[in-house]
């Protein structure tokens, strides 16, 4: 016994330190890209051609890159699943009904995936004007797109607010001067809701939230998560960390813009950057 023993004690008195450290938390590197409009109509920094977003799927594609879905990003915050070496995340804002009539044929020609974060109100003026949707250079998803959507497997639907994508009375959910913490916490979660339940009929269940303007503060960050919400979006620009096991890093996503002025090669250069 007295042999063992001082094999055990010769044996771990020659182990590394590091033998002896707790386990790394398992980590991934996640770029953002948030899109918007995708059309040969009008000329933004928030609108790109087809051919754009075509070159830009091809390029991911061939360089390593696979396009990640909200529900594998949940998997792996809670320790459940894993990501591939190299993903990324493909966001549009706003809900534009191009999002249907192109995004989606090429994100199923290239074997890609995306997240939409569509706007209520917008969704609903379409809805109750068909004479005025399905136009892919102007109009919004209707409802029984966001069906299609959902239920196309390649795109997931997310929260833009109901009504809250304004510059003014307020400035996207940010807090009207004198409005004190009841007040506000109330039309925030009124309108959340509004757009919550709609999706809902849709077969949504809406975990995302796309911050308008990317404005945030810490009382609509605890309303969103005391709604269900697991991710947050914003507009800051810059390459995101994902811890395994925990689900508080999906909380304020950094992302890269998608303007028209950059190449496939310049957006891609920012990412690896």
């Amino acid at each position: 016994m007295k042999k063992i023993l001082l094999c055990v004690c010769f044996v771990l008195f020659f182990l590394p330190l590091s033998a002896f450290a707790p386990p790394e938390t398992e980590k991934v590197r996640l770029p953002v890209l948030m899109y918007h409009s995708v059309t040969s109509y009008g000329k933004s920094e928030y609108i790109i051609n087809e051919k754009t977003l075509e070159n830009d799927l091809k390029h991911l594609t061939e360089n390593g890159y696979e396009t990640v879905s909200v529900r594998q990003l949940y998997d792996y915050v809670d320790g459940v699943g894993n990501l591939p070496k190299k993903p990324i995340f493909i966001t549009f804002d706003d809900g534009h009904f191009n999002n249907l009539s192109a995004v989606l044929p090429l994100l199923e020609k290239y074997n890609c995936c995306a997240e939409v974060n569509v706007i209520g109100k917008f969704c609903a003026y379409a809805s109750e004007h068909p004479e005025e949707s399905h136009h892919p250079e102007y109009s919004y998803l209707t409802w029984e797109d966001i069906k299609t959507l959902n239920e196309s497997g390649r795109i997931e639907i997310g929260s833009h607010t109901y009504n809250m994508h304004e510059y003014s009375p307020r400035f996207g959910i940010g807090r009207k001067k004198g409005e004190n913490d009841v007040e506000y916490v109330k039309v925030l979660t009124d309108d959340l809701l509004k757009l919550q339940n709609k999706l809902n009929e849709c077969g949504v269940n809406c975990t995302v939230f796309a911050y308008p303007f990317g404005r945030y503060n810490t009382l609509a960050q605890n309303t969103l998560l005391s709604l269900g919400y697991r991710m947050t979006l914003t507009c800051f620009q810059g390459v995101n960390i994902i811890e395994k096991g925990n689900p508080k890093s999906l909380i304020h996503l950094k992302r890269y813009n998608r303007a028209s002025s950059l190449s496939t090669t310049s957006i891609f250069s920012l990412l690896e950057s």
